[in-house]
């Protein structure tokens, strides 16, 4: 007959125990997921208030909402001509800026906007 001592008894306990804790952990409900983000690079040509006139490299200008991107602390210093990329949304016409960030003054050298 095998003598089991009180350590280990105690031990199978917090065993059993751990493992019914771990098996409900992180069953809470989802959280809640971001809409992809679109990266956008241009050239400043203007700011006024919370919008940005921003200069595509195919020559059109996007109006850029900076409400949530200055919100958010996520801009740099806005001045025409200064080189961007821009990451957001396209939401009513307008696109949805969460990030102004610096970019490559050379536009040949600028990514695929995506």
């Amino acid at each position: 007959m095998i003598r089991r001592s009180v350590p280990h008894a105690f031990l199978c306990v917090a065993m059993a125990i751990a493992v019914s804790c771990s098996a409900s952990f992180g069953q809470d409900e989802p959280a809640e997921v971001a809409p992809p983000s679109h990266d956008v690079y241009g050239t400043v040509v203007d700011v006024h208030g919370d919008t940005l006139d921003l200069r595509l490299r195919t020559g059109k200008t996007l109006i850029v909402n900076l409400r949530e991107a200055r919100a958010l602390h996520r801009m740099l210093l806005l001045t025409p001509g200064r080189p961007v990329h821009v990451r957001g949304n396209p939401a009513q016409g307008r696109f949805e800026a969460t990030a102004v960030l610096k970019s490559h003054i050379d536009p040949a050298l600028w990514p695929v906007d995506k």
